[in-house]
Parts: structure tokens; sequence; C-alpha cells
């Protein structure tokens, strides 16, 4: 057996002994299609699954299937994405999302003006 067999002999075993933990660690997120519209391509390769975590660990790293605020993407077609997201990051996405929707209704929230006793009617 060569060294590239054993290699991947070696990633198979690894990957089925640690099935049950594997799966426990995916089954946790929040999994949802993306699909590509805007211009520029998705890149895929023989190893295209990323993973992104903007918060940081310190010595122990950031990245990893147990991590929380985990991002996991992986393309499967150059214009569907399958995602894994953290429920925690998937919280906090939606908090600043209805945030941001707060703040964009008070800003386009009409309001009445008065001044030298005319009404006007404009933005806030």
């Amino acid at each position: 057996m060569g060294d590239a067999e054993f290699e991947k002999f070696f990633a198979l075993e690894f990957t089925f002994s640690k099935l049950e933990e594997l799966t426990a660690a995916l089954i946790s997120k929040h999994s949802f299609l993306m699909i590509k519209d805007c211009s520029g391509d998705l890149y895929i390769s023989d190893n295209p699954m990323v993973m992104h975590n903007s918060k940081e660990y310190g010595p122990y790293g950031n990245i990893g299937l147990a991590v929380p605020y985990i991002e996991i993407y992986y393309p499967l077609s150059p214009k569907i994405v399958l995602a894994y997201m953290c429920p925690l990051t998937m919280n906090e996405t939606e908090e600043k999302h209805r945030t941001a929707d707060a703040d964009v209704k008070l800003a386009f929230q009409p309001k009445i003006h008065v001044a030298c006793g005319h009404i006007y009617l404009g933005q806030a």
C-alpha cells in the first residue's frame, strides 16, 4: 500500500470511527441552501468546503465542526451552496437584521414638523 492510499484509508477509517460525533455536530446546526444571485463564480475543487468563524479564541483556534459561531459552506454546484450555521451565529445575524430593519423603519418613518406655523411632512 502506497502513502497516498494509506492516507485515504486512514481518512476514511477515522471518518467512520467518528461518524456519530460528526453527525451530532452537524445536526445541531441550521442548514440551508444558498442560491447565487450575483455575478462572479463559485469555485469548486477537490476540497471545496469552507469553514469560517468571526470569533477569536486565542491559541485554541476558532475552526472546527463543534466550535461556537462556526459557519460551514459546501458548494454543490457553481450556483448552489449547502450552508451550516451555528445557532449562536444564526441568532446574532437575525438580531442584527432586526435591529437594522428597525433603524431603517425609524429613519424612513414620516414625521410631522411644525415650523413658523406651517406643517411639513418629511423624513426624520
